[in-house]
C-alpha cells in the first residue's frame, strides 16, 4: 500500500471509491481533454457505458469527484499543450491514471514519460479500434479498482469492531512478511544469476502508470465486506512491493538544470511551442514537486525570474502580450516573487487595451473586418477608452465603405465593358456610380468611376453624331455633363453643335432649292412651251444599262433635239435626268435611232426644237 505521505495526498485530491460495472450508479469518471469533436464521437461507442465521460478544456478544470474513481484522457493529436497539461496533471495528481492518445508514429515521443510513470498508457490515433486500446482501458480499469480498494478499506475503518481490526492487522502483517520474503528470494535469485533488479518499493495497490499493475500480483484484490474487514490507513501503508520506475531523482534533475544554466540554451519555459520538460525552469519545478523546500531549486527559480522579467518587459515593449502572459503565468504558478508578478500582471493589463487597439488597426488595414470587430468587442468588454473605441469604429466604417466602393467600382467597369451605360435599369453603369456617390461622393474610387463612365458616354455621343442621331447624341451629352466638365466634354459639345448646325444648314438649303424648283416648275407650267413634244412613229428601242439593271436603279431622262421634216432627231442633248449620268448615254442613243411625227413643224424646210421623255423602269 501507499506510504503515509502519498496516501494522505491522494485521499485529499482523489478520494476514490469502489467502481462498479457498467450501468451501476458508481461508474468511474473519465475526464476527456481534447479539442477534436470527432475523437469524442469516436470514443463514445468504444467506451460504452463503462465510464461517465466529462469533456474539459484544461487540467485546471478538473473537479475531482469525492465518491467514485476517476482518470484522465489527453488527446495529444489536437492539443499542442498536451505535454504541459500532462506535466501539470502529474504534479497535482501523481497517482491518478492518465491515458494519452497521440498522433500516428508519435508514441515513441512519450517513452520517457512512460518510463517515469508519468502516464499509464499511450495509444496512437489510428489504433483506437484495435486491441491495443482495449488493453489500455483494461490497464486503467485495474488502476481504478486499486484506487477503489484503498478507499473502501479507509471507509470501513470507523465501522468495524476493534477485534476485527486487530485480526486484519495481523493478516496484513503476515501478507507483508510473505511479500518481503518473496521479494528477498527474487533478489537473491536475480543476483545469483548475474542480473540486477530494481529494489524500489511502493505501496500495495498504488497506481503504476507505466505498467498498469496494482497490488502484489498485478491486479487489485476484491474489497472485503465492510462488516468483516477493518484496518487503519497506517497499517495499509506499511506493506510494500516492487514498483514501476519512479520519477527522476532530485539529484539528476538538479544536475540537468545546472547543465542548462551553464549552456544557456534552454532556461525559460517555451512560449511558442509545447514544453518538453528539459528547460531549467521545468526541471526545477519537477524538483519542487518532490521536495518543495529544495533551496537550490527555489534559488534557481528566483534567478530565472530575473531573466524572465526582462523578457516579459521586452515582450510588452514589442506588443507580444500573449508571450509575456504565458511566461508570467508559469512563474505565478511557481510561487516566485509574488509582488513583482503582480506588478507585471498590472503592466500587462494596462498594455492590453493598447495592444488590442493596435491589433484592431492591423486587422482593419489587412481587410479582416471580422477579426477587427472581435478585437473591438474585447476592448469594449475590458473597459477600453471610449475615444479610442470611437476612432476604431470610425476607421472600421471607413474600411467597410472603401471595400464597398471598390466592389461597386469593379461592377461599373464590367457594365461599361458590356456597353450597359444607361440601360438596363438598374443593372447599368450609371446606377452603380450613383450608389458610389451615395456612399462617398469625394472618394477617389467614386471620382475614377465617374471619369470612366463620362469617357464612355462621350464616345457614344461621337458615334451618334457621326450617324446623324443628333437627339440621342444630345441626350448622352447631357448625362455625361453630370460627371464634371473637362476638355473632352467641351470639344465633344462643340463638335456636336457644329455638326448639328451644318445639318440644319443643309436642310434649309435643300428646302430652298425645292421651293425654287417648285416655283420654276409652276412658272414653266403656266408659260407657253417653245418646243414640240416629240411623238415617236414607232416604239423606241432602249438599251437598259447593265449596272443599273443589276443594282435595281430606276429613273428617266428628258432629251431635247432638232426635229426636221423627215422626222429625224438632230443634235440630241440631255435636258434633265434622274439619277444624273446613269441613263444619259442610253437615252441619247435611243433618241437618235427613232423616227418622229413632223406634222407639227410650222415650216417643213426649217427644223424646230423638240423634247421627249425616256423612262427606265
Amino acid at each position: 500500500m501507499a506510504s503515509p505521505g502519498v496516501t494522505s495526498q491522494r485521499a485529499a485530491q482523489d478520494a476514490p471509491a469502489t467502481p462498479t460495472r457498467a450501468g451501476g450508479s458508481r461508474r468511474p469518471v473519465l475526464f476527456l481533454l481534447s479539442s477534436d469533436d470527432g475523437l469524442l464521437i469516436e470514443l463514445g461507442p468504444l467506451l460504452g457505458d463503462r465510464y461517465r465521460t466529462r469533456p474539459i478544456d484544461s487540467a485546471e478544470q478538473l473537479e475531482v469527484p469525492a465518491d467514485v474513481p476517476w482518470a484522465l484522457l489527453i488527446d495529444a493529436t489536437t492539443r499542442s499543450d498536451a505535454r504541459a497539461q500532462a506535466a501539470r496533471f502529474e504534479q497535482q495528481h501523481p497517482l491518478a491514471p492518465l491515458l494519452i492518445i497521440c498522433a500516428d508514429g508519435n508514441a515513441a515521443d512519450w517513452a520517457s514519460a512512460r518510463s517515469r510513470g508519468m502516464v499509464s498508457a499511450v495509444v496512437e490515433r489510428s489504433l483506437l479500434q484495435s486491441r491495443e486500446f482495449a488493453e489500455a482501458l483494461h490497464t486503467m480499469d485495474r488502476q481504478l479498482a486499486s484506487d477503489a480498494l484503498d478507499a473502501a478499506l479507509a471507509a470501513t475503518h470507523t465501522s468495524v469492531s476493534a477485534g476485527a481490526a486487530t485480526r486484519l492487522r495481523w493478516l496484513l502483517l503476515a501478507l507483508g512478511l510473505l511479500a518481503a520474503g518473496a521479494f528477498a528470494w527474487y533478489l537473491m535469485g536475480g543476483l545469483a544469476g548475474g542480473v540486477q533488479h530494481p529494489t524500489t518499493a511502493v505501496p500495495v495497490a498504488a497506481n503504476h502508470k507505466a505498467t498498469g499493475t496494482a497490488g502484489i500480483m498485478g491486479a487489485a484484490p476484491p474489497a472485503p465486506p465492510a462488516s468483516t474487514v477493518a484496518t487503519p490507513a497506517p497499517v495499509k501503508a506499511a506493506t510494500t512491493v516492487p514498483s514501476a520506475p519512479a520519477p527522476r531523482p532530485v539529484l539528476e534533475l538538479l544536475s540537468d538544470a545546472r547543465v542548462a544554466f551553464r549552456e544557456g540554451k534552454s532556461l525559460l519555459p517555451r512560449t511558442d511551442e509545447p514544453p518538453h520538460g528539459d528547460s531549467a525552469f521545468e526541471l526545477y519545478m519537477q524538483v519542487l514537486a518532490q521536495d518543495p523546500q529544495n533551496e537550490e531549486a527555489r534559488d534557481g527559480l528566483r534567478r530565472l525570474f530575473a531573466m524572465a522579467r526582462s523578457r516579459i518587459q521586452s515582450d510588452l515593449g514589442a506588443g507580444k502580450l500573449d508571450e509575456a502572459t504565458h511566461l508570467l503565468v508559469a512563474f505565478r504558478n511557481a510561487g516566485v516573487a509574488a509582488g513583482e508578478v503582480a506588478t507585471l500582471e498590472s503592466a500587462i493589463a494596462a498594455a492590453r487595451p493598447r495592444w488590442l487597439a493596435t491589433q484592431t488597426r492591423s486587422a482593419i488595414a489587412s481587410g479582416d473586418t471580422a477579426t477587427a470587430m472581435q478585437l473591438m468587442a474585447q476592448l469594449a468588454a475590458g473597459g477600453g477608452d471610449r475615444n479610442v473605441l470611437a476612432e476604431l469604429r470610425h476607421e472600421l466604417d471607413a474600411a467597410n465603405t472603401h471595400n464597398s466602393l471598390a466592389e461597386l467600382a469593379a461592377r461599373v467597369h464590367t457594365a461599361i465593358s458590356a456597353g450597359a451605360l444607361l440601360n438596363p435599369d438598374p443593372d447599368n453603369a450609371q446606377a452603380r456610380v450613383q450608389a458610389m456617390q451615395q456612399l462617398d461622393r469625394n472618394d477617389p474610387s467614386t471620382l475614377s468611376a465617374q471619369r470612366e463612365l463620362q469617357a464612355a458616354l462621350l464616345a457614344r455621343v461621337r458615334t451618334a453624331d457621326k450617324n446623324g442621331q443628333f437627339d440621342l447624341a444630345q441626350q448622352l451629352l447631357t448625362t455625361a455633363a453630370d460627371y464634371g466638365n473637362g476638355s473632352d466634354l467641351t470639344n465633344t459639345r462643340k463638335q456636336l453643335q457644329d455638326d448639328l448646325q451644318a445639318a440644319q444648314n443643309r436642310t434649309a438649303t435643300a428646302a430652298a432649292a425645292a421651293r425654287e424648283a417648285q416655283q420654276q416648275a409652276a412658272a414653266s407650267k403656266n408659260a407657253p412651251e417653245d418646243f414640240i413634244r416629240a411623238r415617236a412613229l414607232a416604239p423606241i428601242t432602249v438599251a437598259y444599262p447593265q449596272k443599273a439593271f443589276e443594282a435595281g436603279v430606276h429613273g428617266y431622262v428628258i432629251v431635247e433635239f432638232m426635229l426636221n421634216a423627215k422626222g429625224k432627231a438632230l443634235e440630241p442633248k440631255v435636258i434633265e435626268a434622274e439619277p444624273a449620268k446613269v441613263f444619259d448615254a442610253a437615252a441619247l442613243q435611243a433618241v437618235r435611232s427613232g423616227r418622229y411625227d413632223a406634222s407639227a413643224l410650222a415650216d417643213r424646210a426649217k427644223p424646230e426644237r423638240a423634247r421627249i421623255r425616256i423612262s427606265f423602269k
